[in-house]
């Protein structure tokens, strides 16, 4: 992955962390995977997966865009 989208992914995920548990549209999409284990799942078993990857992207584009 391009090192400058990996810095902007992982940008994204400290800004979101600790509101992660706040997230409806992450509860949705976790939801269904096997890896996800309820109010007590630890994201970080997820940065390597392409659905969180693209919810960090939204993220980010969601936190950049708000400042417009």
């Amino acid at each position: 992955m391009n090192e400058k989208i990996q810095s902007k992914l992982e940008e994204s995920y400290n800004h979101i962390k600790p509101y992660l548990e706040d997230q409806e549209i992450l509860k949705e999409m976790c939801g269904h995977c096997e890896r996800y284990c309820g109010k007590q799942h630890d994201y970080e078993e997820c940065l390597d997966m392409p659905c969180f990857k693209c919810f960090l992207g939204y993220s980010y584009l969601e936190w950049e865009t708000s400042w417009e």
